[in-house]
């Protein structure tokens, strides 16, 4: 009797969640449109307010435990990322995959969505070893689902495309990304067939910021195939897929978006590698222009490289201090200080005063920006950028021993955000074997890592 009711009051729980949840998503599912419209427009912080509502809201009416209580969670952790708190969204991340194994036991097409959203957010922080690690969590999500949501696939070769390119897996990311871009391409329709809460199929229009999320997710396929072609020396075919790239995206996205703005990077990187510093500093300009209305990281990452323009341009004969305190004030007037593009912006600075060997007390600086401020957690890009200036500056004072440490500093932060078993992680190896061979007479040392890091890989 006792197994009975003991039966009979689970069945009642699993009704009562499944019930809460389809209530509370029909009830937010437009708001969380018009949230996402905003980010797509590269304004995180009006989504993000708008989404904290929402998280409140969910929480006094008891319905945080539902897939709509996923999603806000999972917005948050995206969102704070756009806006530069590097530091503070895991908590977000961490309640969105609790809540994700209580409702749906880490199974099924909001299971592997969410993975895959949070895969996204990591991918953004720039840690391609946790974001490969979520993907994969994702893709054992929808193998076990009944239901299989069609949008995964298309979305996951993308960003597993995008990772293994940051890591430096060249040919795995094109192939993925060839793999992607069909898929991805026959998903841009206006209108969509689905399955109601009776089971009857019906046509849903789709809202515009959602085709454009699509077409975007497209080009984005192009842009990896262009620039992991470059990046391998295929100069010829990383020009002819740029172009083609290029002639999609300005019929159908125009030129005033991210991926636009990433393509006009890479031309700008090919005209600096040939000496072209003038074109250079015009096309990461180009660049900025694409994304020049944004509030997110689109924008500060184009301004970082516009500032890079300007101080290679004339060999750092001239500092942009215009350009570098009207970044400051943008991360003041949009987000607090303490953020990581704020954190970048000052780094930027650092590196050309040690650039024109005008020290000026940038180590101090430094040492206050990375152990006293916060603004760059330890397993960070930027927290490498920092480490390199430190690098540039002992080199000088040919301080050997600080600048062995420093580069083994940068071996562990490469190790967390890539994982050993990449390239971008022995490439950071193979800088010490370099430092080994030419600075000191630990001749083995450079030969064991050169075994491992090169001939062994």
């Amino acid at each position: 009797m006792k197994n009975l009711q003991s039966l009979s009051s689970f069945f009642c729980i699993v009704g009562f969640l499944i019930s809460t949840n389809n209530y509370a998503q029909s009830k937010y599912n437009k708001s969380f449109s018009k949230i996402d419209a905003f980010y797509q427009k590269g304004l995180p912080g009006k989504a993000n307010k708008k989404n904290e509502s929402i998280i409140s809201s969910l929480a006094k009416k008891g319905l945080t435990f539902s897939e709509a209580g996923i999603k806000a969670y999972t917005n948050k952790a995206q969102f704070l990322i756009a806006m530069g708190n590097h530091y503070s969204f895991e908590s977000s991340i961490l309640e969105a995959i609790n809540l994700t194994k209580k409702v749906y036991n880490d199974t099924g097409a909001v299971a592997s969505q969410t993975y895959l959203e949070i895969a996204d957010i990591y991918f953004t922080y720039g840690n391609c070893r946790k974001a490969q690690n979520t993907l994969e969590k994702g893709l054992a999500a929808f193998n076990n689902s009944k239901n299989k949501n069609k949008a995964f696939l298309p979305s996951y070769f993308l960003l597993k495309s995008r990772i293994n390119l940051e890591a430096g897996f060249l040919r795995t990311a094109d192939s993925l990304a060839k793999l992607a871009e069909p898929l991805l391409l026959s998903k841009i329709v206006r209108t969509e067939s689905i399955k109601d809460s009776k089971g009857k199929i019906k046509q849903v229009k789709l809202s515009s910021a959602e085709v454009t999320k699509r077409k975007t997710a497209y080009a984005w396929a192009t842009a990896v195939r262009a620039r992991s072609a470059y990046e391998r020396g295929l100069y010829s075919k990383a020009d002819s897929l740029l172009s083609i790239s290029n002639n999609w995206i300005k019929p159908n996205l125009g030129i005033k978006n991210p991926v636009y703005s990433a393509n006009s990077t890479l031309l700008a990187q090919q005209q600096e590698e040939a000496g072209n510093l003038r074109k250079a500093k015009n096309l990461y300009e180009d660049a900025l222009k694409s994304v020049k209305k944004r509030k997110d990281m689109y924008y500060f990452n184009a301004f970082d490289k516009v500032l890079y323009g300007l101080m290679i341009k004339d060999d750092f004969e001239s500092t942009p201090r215009k350009s570098m305190t009207f970044v400051e004030r943008k991360t003041r007037m949009y987000f607090k200080k303490n953020n990581i593009y704020f954190a970048n912006n000052e780094l930027r600075e650092e590196w050309f005063t040690a650039k024109k060997f005008k020290y000026n007390r940038v180590e101090e600086r430094l040492d206050v920006l990375i152990n006293q401020n916060n603004f760059i957690p330890l397993y960070h890009p930027s927290r490498i950028k920092a480490q390199e200036i430190y690098i540039l500056l002992d080199r000088r004072e040919r301080k050997l021993k600080s600048v062995e440490d420093t580069l083994l500093s940068i071996i562990k932060v490469a190790k967390e955000l890539y994982g050993d078993n990449s390239p971008a992680y022995h490439k950071r190896r193979l800088e010490l074997a370099k430092f080994y061979l030419e600075k000191t007479n630990n001749l083995k040392k450079a030969e064991d890592i050169y075994q491992e890091s090169f001939i062994g890989n």
